[in-house]
């Protein structure tokens, strides 16, 4: 049988109270570096923001792929893996956003 200490109880429940404060801290600091503006005046701030992120070559690739969905894919499982292969799984919603606001440009 293996004695735990009432000292080292104690240390591991400090050390997963510290754990939990910093996957909170990082939980509240990953929302805050993703807001995006939402309001309709401001249109061309998040097109910025969508073009800062990806950058505008990629931001032009997703436009382009997202203006031949229909022409292109059978299903949007397949436009998506395709989205998802262009720009990465971290940076799949932002081009979701182009999709949705800025591919008719």
């Amino acid at each position: 049988k293996a004695v735990v200490s009432t000292q080292s109880t104690g240390a591991m429940k400090s050390a997963k109270v510290a754990l939990d404060n910093i996957e909170e801290d990082e939980e509240e600091s990953f929302v805050e570096e993703y807001v995006i503006p939402s309001s309709a005046g401001n249109v061309a701030a998040l097109r910025q923001y969508c073009m800062d992120v990806l950058g505008p070559v990629l931001f032009r690739k997703v436009q382009c792929l997202c203006r031949d969905f229909e022409d292109n894919y059978d299903s949007h499982e397949t436009f998506m893996k395709n989205l998802e292969l262009l720009a990465g799984t971290e940076k799949l919603e932002i081009c979701l956003i182009v999709d949705e606001f800025f591919v008719d440009e």
